[in-house]
């Protein structure tokens, strides 16, 4: 297949960087044509990057600014790198000095389509802020179509998903394979219905360090089973974590952090009658003007609540 014009630039473009040994730290879009506020030209350059540039470990970055952006399709391949501004990891002490502080917002404009859909492996994502209009997806994780195994190894770093139906689904529908290693590292969830789904029978080693979650009426929504360690984390919502069919092999939950109950709500509620054992086991401080309850805890899933400390103690009630 012929290269479009776009895509030969960017291979130009790299050779000529690995022929100087990569002096230059990452591909700046707006130096390929990408326009701060146009759509057309921001998710066309966003996607001829990720096809052809991205492969090579040569980041994609973003500068500063609002960029309105249709959806942006991986490729099928390991190491894909995307930045935002004020990530200091990925540039030198000047670099930072200039960058930080600043902000990349990338707006989605199709309700219909996920905003970042990722089905490879090792992709990492850092600097970025996703918005959405109230609809849709923010990132999806994903095999697609795909034979085999599912996606994974994927790190998140300072990124904030805002405005979802679903900031994070793991998978297109129940009975997907794994999505396996998945690290959040200073994430914010704001204003999504559902913070982060899963629909994947084996999803392992969700870990996430400096969670914070602001008015999302579920924060984990678990369908079809699912793994995660919640080691730090502050959370403003209505219910903490919704079990639904847990997988054989996937029965681990620990969250640890801050709750401020503004509207009360579930610390945990189980809607399936799956047989399957489950731990859940939660280390909260809870505060707020209202109380938040275990309830719907289904007999084959254990909460351990000991290191629960709330204004009301919760109270686990029976299955509805």
């Amino acid at each position: 297949m012929a290269l479009s014009r776009l895509a030969l630039g960017f291979v130009l473009m790299l050779a000529g960087a690995l022929a100087a040994n990569a002096q230059q730290p990452y591909l700046n879009i707006a130096d390929y044509g990408a326009v701060r506020g146009d759509v057309d030209s921001t998710t066309r350059v966003l996607n001829t990057a990720l096809e052809t540039v991205a492969e090579h470990g040569l980041p994609i970055y973003i500068p500063a600014g609002d960029w309105p952006c249709g959806p942006l399709k991986f490729p099928y391949r390991v190491g894909v790198r995307l930045i935002g501004a004020g990530n200091g990891e990925a540039f030198t002490r000047q670099q930072r000095e200039n960058f930080g502080g600043a902000m990349t917002q990338l707006i989605a404009v199709n309700p219909n389509e996920p905003l970042l859909s990722i089905p490879g492996s090792h992709a990492r994502i850092e600097g970025l802020n996703l918005l959405g209009d109230g609809a849709g997806v923010g990132v999806l994780i994903s095999k697609g179509d795909r034979k085999g195994i599912g996606s994974g190894k994927h790190t998140f770093e300072r990124v904030t998903i805002s405005g979802f139906d679903v900031g994070v689904k793991c998978g297109l529908e129940e009975g997907e394979h794994n999505n396996d290693m998945l690290t959040w590292r200073n994430c914010l969830f704001d204003d999504c219905k559902v913070a982060y789904q899963t629909n994947n029978h084996q999803s392992m080693g969700h870990s996430f360090d400096g969670l914070r979650v602001w008015d999302c009426p579920l924060v984990f929504d678990i369908r079809a089973g699912g793994e995660l360690a919640v080691r730090s984390g502050l959370f403003f919502g209505s219910e903490l974590l919704r079990l639904g069919n847990v997988g054989v092999n996937n029965r681990r939950f620990s969250i640890h952090g801050k709750v401020d109950a503004l509207h009360g709500g579930n610390l945990v509620a189980v809607t399936s009658t799956r047989k399957n054992p489950a731990v859940v086991r939660l280390d909260l401080l809870v505060s707020g003007p209202h109380p938040w309850v275990l309830s719907r805890v289904h007999p084959s899933v254990t909460v351990e609540a000991d290191k629960v400390i709330s204004q009301v103690k919760p109270s686990v009630l029976a299955p509805e």
